[in-house]
């Protein structure tokens, strides 16, 4: 079974960029790949080819789940629940105690779920290609969802139930940037993020400092327990923090 590495960061900081950077960077002889190409097949001389090479939000909305299979994410969800039960539970009580109230006062609750079980799905699917030996690149999986748990009475204790019940991925890339660097994207985005829906300006740079503190949390974490972490400055070239993360995934490839 091949490696687990999970791309994460605050909203706004430009993870899709490098995502799809590295998916349009990816050949078949690489050691290493993003979810998409770990998981389902590309189709040759195509329309998802064409789409692919179109560095924007819209291609990955549109075009990164090349076959998508209701079925098989509602079998993986199952999957994923029977094998790690403790962190269900946990993940569960947390948005149920945690996402009822956000920082705009508005209850998150099914939108956390929701976003929580497409993670598991993609999770659990990667896990499944046991016959894979290469390192896969999963932008949306569970300490992501961290920004989306997040609220004004989430916590360090709480950081510590979730991180401690879930399977841990094998490396982490953690890309970060000055919080007035990620509130001016933020703000030229034509499209607002679904976690920003209903927030003023205000609480939109609550959550993203609070966003960033947790995830500072979760690499210290990570560093004391020997899980390598690539910490990327966010201000960088997509170009340079595209070298940077596949000289990464390459070094836990051949660990």
């Amino acid at each position: 079974m091949g490696k687990i590495v999970e791309l994460i960061g605050p909203s706004g900081v430009g993870k899709s960029s490098l995502y799809l950077e590295l998916q349009n960077r990816w050949r078949k002889s690489d050691n290493w790949a993003v979810y998409h190409d770990f998981v389902y097949r590309r189709k040759e001389r195509d329309l998802t080819m064409f789409f692919l090479k179109v560095k924007s939000f819209w291609t990955k909305i549109f075009s990164s789940d090349y076959y998508w299979n209701e079925g098989r994410v509602k079998s993986a969800q199952k999957l994923f629940a029977e094998d790690h039960p403790e962190f269900m539970s946990v993940l569960m009580d947390l948005i149920h105690e945690h996402a009822k109230v956000g920082y705009n006062g508005e209850d998150k609750r099914f939108l956390v779920t929701f976003f929580s079980l497409k993670s598991i799905s993609r999770l659990q699917n990667a896990q499944q290609k046991k016959e894979d030996n290469r390192v896969c690149l999963i932008d949306e999986a569970l300490i992501s969802r961290i920004m989306h748990i997040n609220s004004p009475t989430f916590s360090e204790d709480q950081l510590k139930k979730y991180i401690n019940s879930m399977p841990l991925p094998d490396g982490l890339i953690f890309m970060n940037a000055p919080v007035d660097e990620i509130l001016k994207r933020i703000q030229k985005r034509k499209t607002l993020s679904t976690i920003h829906h209903g927030l003023s300006f205000g609480e939109i740079q609550e959550l993203t400092i609070n966003t960033q503190n947790l995830m500072k949390q979760v690499v210290s974490f990570f560093d004391e327990i020997n899980i390598p972490v690539l910490e990327l400055d966010g201000t960088l070239s997509t170009v340079e923090l595209a070298n940077h993360s596949i000289e990464f995934m390459e070094g836990i490839s051949n660990t």
